[in-house]
């Protein structure tokens, strides 16, 4: 079964299509008003989406903020070597060898 939606890149080639079928007088003068007011309704469309996509991309500055915090959260809770062998070695002391 063919894919019946509609994607933004779908409504950017029907905006050319209808600007290359403008430039080669496939229109009647007539008809200009209204494939004039749809081709600009379509471009709005694809420009304020695409506006919208890079506004909700993140800087560069907050993936980098992002992965220190990361990396500073992940070495705050991993357990020294001194904190494994100190564990390993209570845990041998008291007879508790299953882990």
């Amino acid at each position: 079964m063919a894919d019946n939606s509609i994607t933004l890149n779908d409504i950017a080639s029907m905006a050319t299509i209808i600007d290359v079928c403008t430039q080669r007088g496939a229109f009647k003068a007539g008809e200009l008003e209204t494939v004039g007011k749809l081709f600009n309704k379509l471009k709005a469309f694809v420009d304020e989406q695409n506006k919208k996509s890079e506004e909700a991309k993140p800087t560069a500055d907050e993936v980098k903020s992002a992965e220190e915090e990361a990396k500073s959260a992940e070495e705050e809770t991993k357990p020294t070597a001194d904190e494994v062998k100190s564990s390993l070695d209570d845990m041998i002391t008291n007879n508790q060898t299953q882990f």
